[in-house]
């Protein structure tokens, strides 16, 4: 990691307690010479989002900051956005961003909805062709599985 970049170590995800649960399956640090430092789950911090919200107040934050990140390092994260009670049950209508500025290795969605439904979506913004997509038809749910693994090499010093 850059020494500009370093603010990528605190992670923010918006989200509507009453419409979804988010849950952080792994966050750590990678050193560069192999160490592992995890982020203990008592870091994890979840707030009322600030007044002016674009939802009208029902917007919540979980954030946390990456431990011990100083340039060099590897940040990791994954975690689980499950949407339990959409505003629309025949409208779903998710985004996500594989990549941006910084380098990523891997991103990847996984969308499961009933077997009767079946998902229409647009891949924009994609002129490498490095988004990958699957569909799992199941007797009860079909899955879709979306992911990009988007090698970076660092320059030349």
């Amino acid at each position: 990691m850059k020494p500009e970049k370093l603010n990528a170590a605190t992670v923010l995800i918006p989200f509507e307690e009453d419409l979804e649960k988010v849950k952080v399956l792994l966050a750590r640090t990678i050193k560069p010479d192999g160490r592992v430092i995890n982020l203990h789950p008592e870091e994890i911090k979840i707030t009322k989002a600030s007044s002016g919200s674009v939802f009208f107040g029902r917007e919540k934050h979980l954030s946390f900051t990456l431990p011990e990140v100083a340039p060099g390092d590897v940040i990791e994260y994954i975690y689980e956005d499950y949407v339990f009670n959409p505003w629309d049950r025949n409208v779903f209508d998710p985004e996500w961003y594989f990549g941006g500025e910084d380098p990523v290795l891997h991103s990847e969605i996984t969308i499961v909805i009933p077997a009767e439904q079946k998902l229409k979506y647009v891949i924009k913004y994609d002129p490498d062709g490095k988004v990958r997509h699957a569909v799992d038809e199941g007797v009860e749910f079909n899955r879709y599985f979306f992911y990009a693994c988007l090698l970076y090499t660092s320059p030349s010093p």
